[in-house]
């Protein structure tokens, strides 16, 4: 364990090797620890340093050309501040509309290795954090006092301090990530039915550590590279369709040769050209669906992962109080699951293990609480057994099982990392199809559904609508699909566009009737409920199968649409000579 100036250890603790930002941000933390205190308020009793220290490369490219182009380190610290005691603290309380976590922050630092300068940073940035939780405290305290009833878990539960040192991962080759971007733009300059397109390439690569004042000194490699390539399309209705086909690996190496993704891109045309023609899907439907594909893993991805996450929501101001709020929880968290209750039928079991596959940008070794990473069975038999934890406990959670992630300059929560849907040995496809026809038939219908691929939330922005839902989501908890299949007895699919989940959540996967392929997807998760941008998350994969869902309603989607561009696109005019 670590020596440091508050906290006594074993002389045969090996020494940590000298590292000049580590031992600068760590001699700025006991400082706080041993002299930070204001007149009258209470001192702290924890903190921790979160530290993001990269180099990060990020471009986007269109038609050819660069729009944007950006390499440099990146140094950021995240700082957290806990008054009061472990029973009864600051943390996970929303004292305005606006902001939850009071007592949580984060700075830039400078990147290069000078000490005063980073302590200087970090002095600034636990001081602020520091008078908020204190005036946070008093706020939750006086919202506890009109409370009828208390909470009876505590508000932090701590685990023994942890000393480790992964590394860190090496920068890309910037200048192949570029010609790639750039290639893979050059796809759409002789597409003139794609409105818009454009290729988002970045990469994050170093280390992230972990300190705190109970001696935890733990730092993970970080290596996350992503790339999306974007398109829109318009019918002469005015409805749009936003596409994309993206990659999330841990560094090149693990990225497909640059001929398989033209070839990717080159089907997201296609399928995005194709859409304009589709007719509409005109009448509501009730009856069987088979989630296919992407559309498999994102079923599980937007009902399931969710209902798994154990960290409760931020605590409100009790009814009656003065104040101004979004929206009010009324349980331990506005969609988690209990434990001991169904979420899936009998045979299905889910676990996540964070270090199942080193070579996945979703793996750790140690959260980022700096808890060893743990192997978790989450459902067994269909029912929930425990959920993903940070050291905030919830009801079924009540202790870190290694899996708190999140942002920087907020409360860590209990996130997936690589979480796999078992469901024993699959049917065979045409057993499936065989089956949905069967159930179709019963609803007196002549086909049934399949849904191949949903639209994704956080492009939004990219089809001219909000680039983000203030103050909360409305609607669906399941995006809307991109296109549906209506397929008959023979075999035959009818391709329609236009059509919308009505409002669902994970209860609808308890009507799993039967199971296919599986599949696996790494994908952002956003890091903050406000919004995710194109490019913006915490990577986790996702392995499910295909599945076929009993009843699912569907019915026309009834968005507002914007009249088409007047004039064509001029990526179809002929050049003339000269041009």
């Amino acid at each position: 364990m670590l020596i440091t100036l508050t906290l006594l250890t074993t002389l045969s603790a090996p020494a940590a090797a000298a590292d000049p930002v580590l031992d600068a941000l760590e001699a700025e933390l006991n400082r706080a620890s041993e002299e930070l205190a204001l007149e009258g308020a209470e001192r702290p009793y924890y903190i921790a340093y979160r530290l993001l220290d990269v180099h990060r490369v990020g471009m986007t490219a269109q038609l050819g050309g660069l729009v944007g182009y950006a390499e440099q380190p990146d140094r950021d610290l995240g700082v957290e501040v806990r008054v009061g005691s472990e029973v009864f603290d600051n943390s996970n309380f929303q004292s305005n509309p606006y902001d939850n976590d009071n007592g949580f922050g984060s700075t830039s630092l400078v990147i290069d290795d000078a000490p005063m300068a980073l302590r200087h940073d970090a002095w600034l940035e636990t001081d602020t954090c520091y008078k908020q939780a204190v005036e946070t405290l008093a706020t939750k305290q006086a919202a506890a006092r009109r409370r009828a009833a208390g909470d009876e878990l505590p508000d932090y539960v701590p685990g023994p301090s942890q000393s480790a040192d992964g590394g860190a991962e090496p920068p890309p080759d910037a200048e192949s990530m570029k010609a790639r971007a750039l290639q893979l733009s050059e796809v759409f300059l002789d597409r003139p039915e794609v409105e818009r397109s454009v290729v988002y390439s970045s990469s994050e690569t170093g280390r992230r550590a972990t300190l705190d004042s109970a001696g935890t000194r733990v730092v993970e490699p970080v290596g996350e590279l992503n790339v999306r390539v974007i398109a829109r399309g318009r019918s002469e209705d005015g409805a749009t369709v936003v596409d994309h086909a993206s990659w999330t690996v841990r560094g090149e190496s693990w990225l497909p040769d640059t001929e398989t993704m033209v070839a990717e891109a080159e089907a997201l045309a296609d399928r995005v050209e194709a859409w304009r023609e589709l007719p509409l899907f005109e009448e509501e439907y009730v009856g069987p669906v088979l989630f296919e594909d992407d559309a498999a893993v994102d079923l599980f991805r937007y009902l399931l992962l969710p209902a798994l996450q154990g960290t409760p929501p931020p605590e409100q101001p009790s009814q009656g109080s003065r104040v101004i709020a979004f929206s009010r929880n009324t349980g331990p968290s506005s969609s988690t699951l209990q434990v001991r209750r169904r979420v899936l039928p009998p045979g299905f079991n889910v676990v996540d293990d964070p270090k199942a596959d080193a070579g996945l940008p979703s793996a750790y070794a140690y959260d980022m609480e700096g808890e060893p990473a743990e192997a978790i069975t989450l459902v067994r038999d269909g029912i929930v057994r425990t959920h993903y934890a940070s050291r905030t406990p919830g009801q079924g959670a009540e202790t870190s099982n290694g899996h708190g992630r999140g942002a920087l300059n907020r409360l860590i929560r209990g996130q997936a990392a690589i979480t796999t849907v078992e469901a024993g040995r699959p049917d065979r496809a045409r057993r499936v199809r065989r089956e949905a026809m069967q159930l179709a038939a019963s609803y007196d219908l002549d086909h049934y559904l399949v849904v191949r691929r949903l639209s994704d939330p956080s492009l939004a922005g990219e089809g001219g609508g909000a680039m983000m839902n203030i103050g909360g989501s409305s609607g669906p908890a399941l995006p809307a699909p991109l296109a549906v299949y209506r397929v008959y007895a023979d075999g035959r699919e009818e391709a329609l566009r236009g059509a919308a989940f009505a409002s669902v959540d994970a209860r609808l996967l308890r009507d799993i009737v039967a199971v296919g392929q599986a599949q696996t997807r790494t994908f952002l998760q956003p890091l903050d409920s406000r919004g995710a941008r194109a490019l913006g998350g915490m990577p986790t994969t996702l392995t499910a199968p295909d599945v076929l869902v009993s009843e699912v309603v569907l019915s026309p989607s009834r968005a507002d649409v914007e009249r088409p561009p007047k004039l064509p696109n001029p990526l179809g005019k002929p050049l003339a000579d000269g041009e």
